[in-house]
């Protein structure tokens, strides 16, 4: 019975993108690798031997009590339920066995071919490490060979025994004696109607396919039924289906789409994350090694400007998408302990530029594209001016700021930003959610048009008792305000705040006080809390302080 798979919640289950397993003597870790818009993660599961038959899991940071069961079964059946509902193509999979023993790894590799005997596993890269040739290569051929870019088979037991199993290979690399051994598989379901110049098909089906597919009524129809990654899998069949997809221009049905600059390594680096709306998504990095321009697969090609390809990419999937879409994301992110001396990094990697270009692939669409939410991590505002202004502005809510560094865990730093020309956009003046927890918002309060808003949690670097006053008079008129949480570092607030909107309704220290102010024309009343406590993180850095406005109903105050 699985044990780890059940606790893994649904997000977690269908955003697997690599599979590790480790086998040990005394234990086994299944490794789970995640994926998200804008970063990849894992998890470690530990099965570990508890002697007389039991066994302990280690989920995270927790221990399940003995079970009574042997590790490597248990490790089996949440493999079995990881294996069996994995939908998405997987970039790699990976078994060692090197350190197990004789007798687990016989047991994992038996296993193993019975789980993928009923299913389609598709995965990119296929490694298998400390395993008998017939045992790995036994397992091989269930895997869907349409997907497996290449198999690596490293410290084979019996190295010489691989010449058996030869046939269907192909770019066969052996070396340092055997103990790396690489290899593609010949897919025999490949055809060559997929390549650029047509061939004459060889059945009726195919003549018959063909009529069906370049027909725009037929295609039409079968089109309404398909999501991004079937619609390009089918354009690529031949170039006449190809011409007639791009005639109708079906909706991709995306639901999210991330494009991530990574500037950590010496060219950059970029990668496209896109969700659909039925659950499927697609990860893709681009980046330049030597005089290559390589992306996600294993494919490369002479060249060195993968940003054009990233962005080309970007605008053929972008391009008839009609429908909103949940969220749109672009991130420039660097980390600062690689670039410590650059006073913008970003600039110096071309960031500007490469806003610029995305900006420009908006605005040659027919119509804006509609985002319910539009994330952007950047250290100028004039980055996010490029984008924001070509987005639809009556269907974008929520504008989020993102911290574009990778810090280090001790550390924090302060990256200024200012918003006043952010502001004077329709799109920041028709959103309702303003969101930007870690850049800290320079520009002055008064001059930041967030009366419109209808929550707010930001960080400011400074906030004054005009501050506090200003917000205490606009946010009373406001109809539409719910909750605005302002985090500052600094403050001018004294004494003089009292007077300027009253004194407080409760004081429950010298460092937190309340205050209620009715709404006009309304039942309604604002609940502000000050928070001026001095608070340290885990390691030790002061927090900012807070400051909150809340609309609460009359019923919920003191007075009633």
């Amino acid at each position: 019975m699985p044990y780890a798979y059940k606790r893994l919640t649904n997000q977690q289950k269908s955003s697997i993108v690599r599979i590790h397993t480790e086998a040990y003597a005394d234990n086994v870790k299944l490794i789970l690798s995640f994926i998200s818009p804008l970063e990849e993660f894992d998890l470690t599961i530990s099965y570990i031997n508890g002697g007389s038959a039991k066994a302990t899991v280690e989920f995270g940071n927790e221990v399940s009590p003995p079970i009574d069961l042997n590790f490597v079964d248990i490790f089996l059946e949440d493999l079995e339920m990881v294996l069996k509902y994995q939908s998405s193509v997987l970039t790699k999979f990976r078994v060692n066995c090197e350190n197990g023993t004789v007798e687990d790894r016989k047991k994992i590799m038996k296993r193993l071919k019975i789980i993928l005997k009923p299913i389609t596993l598709k995965v990119k890269t296929l490694i298998f490490v400390g395993t008998t040739a017939s045992q790995a290569m036994l397992t091989v051929e269930y895997f869907d060979p349409s997907e497996l870019h290449r198999v690596w088979l490293f410290r084979l037991i019996d190295p010489k025994n691989f010449d058996y199993y030869l046939k269907g290979l192909s770019e066969v690399e052996v070396e340092d004696d055997g103990r790396c051994i690489t290899f593609k598989l010949v897919n025999p379901t490949s055809r060559s109607i997929c390549s650029k110049n047509e061939t004459p098909v060889s059945s009726l089906n195919e003549i018959v396919s063909r009529i069906v597919f370049e027909n725009r009524l037929p295609m039409g129809i079968i089109l309404g039924h398909l999501q991004c990654f079937d619609i390009e899998r089918l354009r690529k069949v031949s170039p006449r289906i190809c011409e007639c997809v791009d005639i109708i221009k079906p909706n991709p049905h995306i639901e999210t789409y991330s494009i991530r600059f990574d500037v950590c390594i010496a060219a950059g680096k970029l990668r496209t994350y896109i969700k659909l709306e039925n659950g499927e998504f697609k990860n893709v990095e681009y980046f330049t090694q030597g005089n290559q321009v390589h992306w996600s697969g294993g494919n490369s090609f002479p060249g060195t400007d993968y940003k054009s390809i990233c962005l080309n990419d970007t605008e053929k999937t972008l391009n008839h998408q009609m429908k909103c879409i949940k969220e749109l994301i672009i991130c420039f992110e660097y980390q600062d302990i690689y670039i410590k001396n650059l006073s913008n990094p970003l600039d110096s990697f071309g960031a500007a530029d490469l806003s610029r270009r995305i900006g420009d692939i908006l605005k040659r669409r027919e119509k804006p594209l509609k985002t319910k939410k539009f994330s952007m991590g950047s250290n100028s505002q004039m980055e996010v001016m490029e984008i924001l202004p070509a987005i639809d502005t009556h269907s974008l809510e929520v504008i989020e700021l993102l911290f574009p560094v990778e810090q280090e865990s001790t550390v924090v730093r302060e990256l200024p930003f200012q918003v006043d020309r952010l502001s004077q956009t329709d799109q920041w003046k028709n959103a309702e959610h303003l969101i930007s927890k870690k850049m800290t918002i320079t520009t002055p309060i008064p001059e930041m048009n967030i009366l419109s808003f209808v929550n707010l949690d930001i960080l400011v670097k400074t906030l004054s008792s005009e501050d506090v006053n200003y917000l205490r008079k606009n946010l009373r008129k406001s109809s539409k305000l719910q909750k605005f949480k302002i985090s500052f570092l600094e403050s001018t607030i004294d004494g003089s705040m009292h007077t300027l909107i009253g004194e407080p309704f409760r004081i429950v220290s010298d460092f937190k006080k309340i205050w209620y102010f009715p709404i006009e024309y309304t039942n309604d009343y604002i609940h502000i809390v000050l928070d001026t406590h001095d608070v340290k993180d885990g390691f030790g850095n002061l927090k900012p302080k807070l400051i909150t406005f809340t609309r609460v109903a009359a019923e919920e105050t003191p007075f009633f």
